[in-house]
């Protein structure tokens, strides 16, 4: 049971519990109790917090030492409560956001020596010799241990790292410090976001909800981090954000999305790099705005919405084996109007552009299709979208691409056949697909990449195409 303090000032919460459970591991249940004049349940960020940490909240008014005497097995840790002093040696844990000198000092009030652990921020008060055992940039924990645990173990003290999970235990010698062993939680996904009113939220992890759901709040950024990983590799993720697109690829621990500019994210994209490439594939799937959660994306798929203008308000992330089943359904895990398709019809002229997968044209009216128009993919990657139409009495025409005339206008002439293509990096990422509604034949099966959708020498009109890309 981790015990709490005043909402307000628990520092650093996330980082305890962690520590928490890697050095106790996962096999136990993890509850929270807080102070009762700041119950959680006056505190949605708190119990998110819990939600998203997979900790279970315990009624604040119920006295902690109520809870010790009719459930002896339990175990305690968390910050400084007078608790401790009704608790039983057996039951002592970790003390959080103190030195073991801090805690010990002649005269204290409440009696720590039955504690196992001390944990306490690195700062730039920590000896110097320990502090040049955290790496740039990190947020390390001192973490010492009790005499009578000193007295048969092979190691003085340890450091938590937040950047990397790890607990490593060290021993003084004469030259300096060495590593005795390397303790690590389970291989996570931290995901961390900014939140349209809320700010930054604490960490999720275990596949929880990263985001809100039901508050119409959108997620603004976005970072990420893998936690214990077993195999050198990290993450790589990048978002959609409103009024600018795609943005560059970040690194694990980066800012991908914007903050302080009311811009929403719309859509994410996420993958594995190195071995753990290898090993496993990243799953991912986004709450989005008036459509509730979408499916589950794997490994750079889009997941989200594109050319909507609707905002992403939550997420979530999952590590799986290679070979194992994806998390759950994954027919859908995007939307977008990645392009648009514009069709010049016999009698009706310029029709409305459609979008991705969407019916160009029309059926059941015998009109003709006599142009087309095709923008370029956004998606983030180089290269175009090209084709090229067979048009009544003229053949096959020259290749246009990215949203440029195919066909003919003013001149009562059909198309009869297209053939598309991708090139650049669009072709090594995407197939495109498309499938032609010819006249008195109706619907013709699929095809793909560059091949002929339609007819050629039976004099046929073509009514309406559909267009959409696949995965490679």
């Amino acid at each position: 049971m981790l015990l709490g303090t005043y909402v307000t000032y628990e520092q650093n919460f996330d980082d305890y519990a962690n520590l928490t459970e890697v050095i106790y591991g996962d096999d136990y249940l993890y509850y929270y109790k807080g102070h009762p004049n700041t119950p959680t349940g006056m505190y949605p960020q708190k119990q998110e917090q819990l939600d998203r940490l997979s900790i279970t909240d315990v009624d604040s008014s119920v006295a902690a030492e109520l809870i010790l005497f009719f459930n002896p097995e339990i175990g305690l840790s968390g910050y400084g409560s007078s608790t401790y002093n009704s608790a039983s040696a057996d039951a002592a844990g970790g003390l959080w956001n103190s030195t073991k000198a801090e805690a010990l000092k002649p005269g204290a009030v409440i009696d720590y020596s039955i504690m196992d652990w001390f944990a306490s921020p690195v700062t730039e008060d920590t000896d110097a010799a320990i502090r040049s055992l955290c790496k740039q940039g990190d947020s390390c924990y001192l973490v010492e241990f009790s005499d009578s645990i000193l007295a048969s173990a092979n190691y003085d003290f340890a450091i938590y790292s937040h950047n990397s999970g790890a607990l490593t235990y060290f021993k003084k010698d004469e030259s300096g410090y060495d590593v005795v062993k390397v303790s690590r939680g389970s291989l996570d996904v931290l995901a961390t976001s900014h939140v349209s009113n809320d700010g930054w939220q604490s960490a999720s992890k275990g596949g929880n909800v990263s985001g809100t759901v039901g508050q119409s709040k959108a997620v603004e950024a976005i970072t990420l981090n893998l936690q214990n990983a077993p195999y050198d590799g990290s993450l790589e993720y990048r978002t959609h954000v409103s009024d600018y697109g795609w943005q560059d690829y970040v690194k694990e621990g980066e800012v991908s999305g914007t903050t302080g500019q009311s811009k929403s994210v719309q859509a994410i994209q996420i993958r594995l790099t190195g071995e753990m490439a290898n090993r496993y594939d990243v799953y991912y799937r986004a709450h989005v705005q008036d459509k509730g959660w979408l499916g589950w994306a794997c490994n750079d798929q889009v997941a989200g919405t594109t050319g909507f203008g609707l905002r992403l308000e939550a997420y979530q992330v999952v590590l799986v084996e290679k070979g194992s089943p994806a998390p759950g359904d994954t027919s859908q895990p995007s939307i977008q109007k990645t392009f648009s398709i514009k069709a010049h019809v016999s009698n009706l002229g310029w029709q409305e552009p459609v979008y991705e997968g969407m019916t160009a044209g029309t059926t059941g009216r015998n009109l003709a299709v006599e142009a087309l128009a095709i923008s370029k993919p956004e998606l983030g990657y180089s290269g175009n979208i090209e084709y090229r139409a067979h048009v009544q009495n003229i053949g096959w025409q020259k290749w246009v691409k990215n949203g440029k005339l195919a066909g003919t206008t003013g001149k009562s002439l059909s198309i009869e056949a297209v053939e598309i293509k991708l090139t650049g990096d669009l072709a090594k990422h995407y197939d495109v697909v498309y499938r032609a509604h010819v006249q008195g034949k109706g619907w013709l099966d699929w095809v793909k990449s560059g091949e002929c959708a339609g007819t050629t020498g039976e004099a046929l009109h073509m009514e309406a195409i559909e267009v959409k890309l696949v995965d490679k």
